[in-house]
């Protein structure tokens, strides 16, 4: 047995204007419409054409169908070049008004909606297979914002949207460039509303001057080990 075609989704449909001066523009299908020439108390949709009569034409609906039927115009509503009283709003259907011509039609659906860019970033990186990079990561919000402020990377500033990280000399996520520093310098977890600082050389790597092996960080908080210095920040909402 054949399929059943489904039946298109009226509720939908929109009129086009192909050309004239309201080229592009659109109004959805709507029971009880008027279509009038220039007189704004006089209809609904404007058509902006000297052949267009006041009123011109009516949206109605029959049986769960759009019409659009000539309420007795001067020069006619023309469809496949034919003058046209009644006929079936049906999509992809071409009518005429004088020299505007019109189109009836379903838009496409909207788009879905896009990701933030710190979650495609988060995508795209888990499928890189680093030795340094954790298989699990979870985002960070809000981002971390590390700003180097003299050192060698004077100037660099990195975005942390997601974790843990780890940074270092050995480390192709987060590399340090800073001569003697230890292969992995200190890692960074997500926490709650924060950031969790952790490193196995708090005796070199100093958090705001003082010897910390692990400890949330927080906006103004330092990073320093040697001449590098990382002022800690949070990006705002």
């Amino acid at each position: 047995m054949k399929k059943k075609a489904k039946k298109p989704n009226l509720s939908n449909l929109k009129i086009f204007f192909l050309n004239g001066p309201k080229k592009g523009s659109s109004f959805k299908v709507q029971k009880g419409l008027i279509l009038t020439r220039n007189k704004k108390e006089e209809g609904d949709i404007l058509i902006e054409d000297p052949k267009a009569s006041n009123p011109h034409a009516e949206i109605i609906k029959k049986r769960g169908l759009f019409y659009l039927q000539d309420i007795d115009s001067k020069n006619g509503t023309y469809v496949k070049g034919e003058i046209n009283d009644l006929f079936p709003l049906e999509p992809g259907l071409k009518f005429q008004i004088g020299k505007t011509i019109l189109q009836v039609k379903i838009p496409p659906p909207p788009p879905p909606p896009q990701k933030p860019w710190s979650e495609v970033i988060a995508k795209e990186l888990s499928a890189i297979p680093l030795k340094d990079r954790p298989k699990k990561l979870t985002f960070i919000k809000p981002t971390l914002v590390l700003n180097f402020k003299s050192g060698i990377q004077k100037g660099d500033k990195w975005h942390i949207c997601y974790g843990p990280r780890a940074a270092g000399s050995a480390s192709l996520d987060l590399p340090i460039l800073e001569p003697q520093a230890p292969d992995i310098c200190f890692s960074l977890e997500p926490a709650k509303q924060s950031v969790l600082f952790k490193t196995s050389y708090p005796e070199k790597i100093l958090l705001n001057k003082h010897h910390i092996s692990k400890k949330k960080l927080k906006a103004g908080d330092h990073i320093s080990f040697a001449s590098m210095l990382i002022e800690v920040n949070y990006e705002k909402k």
